[in-house]
């Protein structure tokens, strides 16, 4: 389980596409969750089409890839 963590942290980057459209940094404490549960609750991401601020929950989701992605759950 190491190696994939080590070679997951690898591929994060702080500027990733994913966090930087909704205005957040992909911060120490986001990816920890995210590699040790394979999920975080984060708070204060913007949506373009209503200029406001929502809370999901992101997971993981590594197919192995080059890169990791990232898909998104709201509260119901």
């Amino acid at each position: 389980m190491n190696s994939i963590k080590k070679s997951l942290t690898t591929r994060f980057r702080e500027d990733n596409k994913f966090f930087s459209s909704k205005k957040k940094k992909l911060t120490k404490r986001i990816a920890k969750e995210l590699l040790d549960k394979g999920w975080c609750r984060v708070t204060g991401l913007y949506t373009p089409k209503k200029p406001q601020l929502y809370d999901e929950v992101i997971r993981l989701d590594d197919s192995g890839g080059k890169y990791v992605s990232f898909k998104m759950e709201f509260d119901r």
